[in-house]
């Protein structure tokens, strides 16, 4: 009896921890399960994000301009043409007037897009005295703009840039 009860003990235990375990699992913020079957016009989708290469099916997550995220298989031309369209909408949109040369470079307003990680060749931390505190990216073309280091794409950004800069 009392090794029946005993048993009984630890597997209960057991399943504890292995659900205690499963709740604090460490894996991708956003990962694509399904994939839209055919495509979308490239005007509805205002942004888009590729998903962690540590997802089990590797894709793009799409935001449409009524807020909902789909996924798609970027093996697909028309979804690799769709995200080229939103980089160039997205590059021709940016601005020369955030960053502010001078002794110290601060940020006198930041992007509210998300820039995507291929324009951004090298990045700078503003200096801690500047009022709006941030980072200065650096793009292909030379440009500078800033963006606020609150957004996790941006500090996600900073680490992917430090991963190649360090390569």
């Amino acid at each position: 009896m009392i090794s029946r009860s005993l048993l009984l003990v630890l597997l209960v235990l057991a399943c504890f921890k292995s659900f205690t375990k499963a709740r604090n699992a460490v894996g991708p913020d956003q990962c694509c399960f399904s994939f839209l079957t055919g495509p979308i016009s490239v005007r509805v989708i205002t942004d888009y994000e590729v998903t962690n290469p540590k997802c089990t099916k590797p894709g793009v997550i799409f935001t449409l301009q009524n807020g909902r995220l789909v996924c798609a298989d970027t093996g697909f031309k028309w979804v690799k043409n769709h995200m080229n369209r939103i980089d160039q909408r997205l590059f021709n949109s940016l601005n020369n007037t955030e960053a502010v040369d001078g002794p110290d470079q601060c940020c006198t307003k930041f992007v509210t897009q998300r820039i995507p990680v291929s324009f951004i060749t090298t990045y700078k931390v503003t200096d801690p005295e500047c009022l709006n505190h941030g980072v200065i990216f650096t793009l292909q073309d030379g440009r500078h703009v800033c963006a606020d280091t609150g957004f996790k794409w941006v500090k996600h950004h900073m680490d992917i840039i430090d991963q190649r800069l360090t390569a």
